[in-house]
């Protein structure tokens, strides 16, 4: 995914109720020495509702050699539960200490709620690009479902737009199958999200075209459109750039299918929605 920091360097700043990284608050031990701890290793557990799933064995131990060379860069965050520890942000680093056998690993401790937590883990990982897209959209869901948060609450939360927000969302109505080429990597989530529109048996065909000639973000959509076009292609009517252009600029800001039917003089404008929280953002853009 590209551009993924869309912001959320606000939303991490709220986190933490201050105005500092999670590399300026390592800084802050060179002068006062309270802020970063060496917590024994065998006292840190891993978050269960860590958003990041998936880690590369290879990544891990050249990290292992990159903090045995360098040293560590900067500390993990956790939370305290009890008399143990609750890994917030840094897990691959905790897994490097781990595979080098250290005893001790520097740690920030910060007092989190379990929904700071979960926000703080998702912006970490989102912010240091570590998140596939279907890791990102399962994230963002549980969020929602375990919070009750509205796709504009968790916007507005996260510093992230809300149609970035509804158009990573959308991946989690591709069939399974689908989901697990996206987190491969075999198809990107711009692939994925033109396939959302397709039923089950279609999106697999299309992804194994995809994969099979290559095909980039804009041939995959016109495809798809080719697919679901009302009319065989040699009887549809003139296309209109400026009504392609105001389509991509209204799918973008509302985080849905958009199309625009008819002439720059006259016609009909069709948005579609899959859920209560895409019909009430498409309420909110057109309404504010």
């Amino acid at each position: 995914m590209t551009a993924k920091n869309r912001g959320l360097g606000r939303g991490l700043d709220a986190l933490f109720s201050q105005s500092e990284s999670i590399l300026d608050a390592a800084e802050v031990k060179k002068s006062d020495g309270n802020i970063i701890h060496e917590i024994d290793i065998t006292l840190i557990d891993v978050n269960k509702d860590q958003p990041r799933k998936s880690f590369d064995d290879q990544g891990i131990n050249e990290l292992a050699e990159s903090i045995k060379a360098n040293g560590l860069l900067q500390p993990i965050v956790v939370t305290k539960e009890g008399e143990r520890y609750l890994i917030v942000a840094g897990e691959r680093r905790y897994r490097a200490f781990r595979r080098l056998e250290m005893e001790k690993i520097p740690a920030i401790i910060k007092n989190l709620t379990k929904q700071q937590s979960m926000e703080l883990a998702l912006i970490e990982n989102i912010q240091r690009r570590d998140l596939n897209s279907v890791e990102e959209a399962m994230a963002l869901k549980a969020l929602m479902e375990e919070f009750g948060y509205t796709q504009q609450q968790l916007s507005d939360r996260l510093g992230m737009s809300r149609s970035t927000l509804a158009n990573s969302l959308r991946l989690l109505s591709l069939s399974q199958k689908v989901l697990s080429l996206v987190a491969s990597g075999e198809l990107s989530s711009g692939h994925a999200r033109a396939l959302v529109v397709l039923d089950e048996n279609k999106q697999l065909e299309i992804s194994g075209i995809i994969i099979k000639k290559g095909l980039n973000v804009r041939q995959t959509e016109a495809l798809v459109a080719q697919i679901t076009a009302q009319k065989p292609q040699k009887t549809q009517k003139k296309s209109y750039i400026e009504l392609r252009d105001a389509e991509n600029t209204i799918r973008e800001h509302v985080g849905t299918k958009v199309s625009i039917k008819g002439t720059p003089k006259k016609g009909k404008l069709i948005i579609e929605y899959y859920s209560q929280d895409d019909l009430e953002g498409i309420l909110e853009y057109f309404t504010k």
